[in-house]
């Protein structure tokens, strides 16, 4: 569909130029479109800056370990891009409960940080704290910016203004993310990935398997609750044998996210930092030995905070460092 020039007669209607008649309050709408999303990029900032204390320490490492369903170290995030992570860390951030009373970081940080902010900024964070994970199906695309997509879990058809998942995603698409704003305004969280359809049953029926045990365990639980404590699992299932059948009957797999293959990267990563720690552990044993004239003897098996079972390796301490990420990925996206 070709755009409307300045000139044109307004699409509306009217018999006016386009330039005389809604071309000014479009403009209006991207001015505030593109200051939401600067608010939007510094609050991130502040609450990335806030997660990465030192006193989420051990809860990171532990969290880590969960979203991805495996033993794996901090470390092994150099295997993730900015798109891998991000997944992770808006969940990490808006959803898992931590050690300090079971609360989420976002909560802490709007009783700590919420009165310091300005009023468009504890709107956007507002906005965050009530948002879930969720998968939702694309019915259209919009040449403009939009698009159309109904939640497969909860229900409900939303338009979102989307300019770059609009360029990409196809009707028929899955998208996995955390969808703000209201029925017709909406947009979605950064962290918010495209799949191919082909992957529909297996993370919807993995979703309705989930939700049906945690309805046994929370009586009248809703999907929303749901979605908040336990919405990692649908990032296990694209790990399963059956997501990966799904992925192989895709033919342009470039457009999609898939975590497989950096999954795979940050286990070799997790099985050479153990090799490694055994080798120390081992050739400090056999110079101890040498020094006092005795027999080397294996190191004591320690688990980390991270999961990794490493010979002499100490456990981590509740008020170590904070959450050290990748180069890479420790600032925002410049726009």
């Amino acid at each position: 569909m070709p755009r409307t020039g300045r000139n044109d007669p307004c699409p509306c209607g009217s018999g006016r130029k386009y330039k005389q008649c809604c071309l000014p309050k479009v403009q209006a709408t991207q001015v505030r479109a593109l200051s939401r999303r600067r608010d939007e990029e510094l609050l991130w900032a502040r609450l990335l800056a806030y997660a990465q204390r030192p006193t989420f320490s051990v809860d990171v490492q532990s969290a880590f370990g969960l979203f991805w369903n495996g033993d794996y170290d901090l470390s092994a995030a150099d295997a993730l891009s900015r798109e891998m992570l991000m997944p992770f860390l808006e969940w990490y951030i808006q959803d898992y409960r931590t050690s300090k009373d079971r609360q989420r970081i976002i909560d802490l940080f709007a009783a700590e940080e919420g009165p310091r902010l300005s009023p468009e900024h504890r709107a956007l964070l507002a906005e965050r704290e009530a948002a879930y994970l969720s998968l939702y199906g694309v019915e259209q695309v919009d040449p403009e910016g939009y698009i159309e997509v109904g939640d497969l879990l909860v229900g409900g058809f939303f338009r979102l203004d989307e300019p770059g998942l609009a360029r990409l995603a196809m009707p028929g698409d899955l998208v996995l993310g955390r969808r703000f704003g209201d029925q017709e305004d909406g947009r979605l969280s950064p962290g918010t990935v495209l799949l191919p359809a082909s992957l529909a049953p297996v993370l919807v029926g993995a979703a309705k398997r989930a939700y049906a045990a945690y309805r046994d365990e929370s009586y009248q639980a809703t999907w929303p609750q749901f979605l908040r404590e336990s919405g990692y699992l649908m990032y296990h299932a694209l790990l399963s044998p059956e997501a990966s059948e799904a992925f192989e009957r895709v033919s342009q797999l470039a457009r999609y996210f898939d975590p497989r293959p950096s999954v795979k990267e940050m286990q070799a990563i997790t099985h050479r930092r153990m090799e490694e720690a055994i080798r120390r552990q081992q050739e400090k044993a056999g110079r101890r030995a040498e020094v006092q004239g005795e027999a080397p003897t294996a190191p004591a098996v320690e688990r980390t905070a991270g999961g990794i079972l490493i010979p002499g390796q100490p456990k981590a301490s509740p008020s170590g460092g904070g959450i050290v990420l990748p180069e890479h990925l420790r600032k925002p996206p410049a726009t």
